[in-house]
């Protein structure tokens, strides 16, 4: 407790009821300001772990979106692939066919 207010309790006979509240409202606001700054500190350092949660999720969701990406291609390069690997075997099937 402040040695203001210890004093003020102490002599409340003398200084009167009003001075007593008086009293009494400064060490309320005094401590509600440094609550107020620690839940502000607080608050801040909750808001930087935050952000940084958020910056790792945004690196993860970046990743699998490339990966996502990539596998969908793989279906169409296979598919290309296969198709020009066909068209080969038909045109050796043709030119076997020519020549018999």
């Amino acid at each position: 407790m402040s040695d203001v207010l210890r004093v003020a309790l102490e002599n409340l006979g003398g200084i009167g009821s009003a001075a007593a509240v008086v009293v009494l409202l400064v060490y309320v606001i005094r401590n509600g300001g440094a609550d107020r700054q620690a839940y502000q500190q607080a608050l801040a350092a909750a808001e930087q772990r935050h952000a940084a949660e958020m910056d790792r999720v945004r690196a993860r969701v970046d990743g699998l979106e490339q990966r996502m990406q990539e596998l969908t291609k793989q279906p169409d390069e296979e598919r290309q692939r296969r198709w020009h690997a066909e068209d080969v075997a038909a045109g050796v099937r043709r030119t076997q066919e020519e020549l018999t």
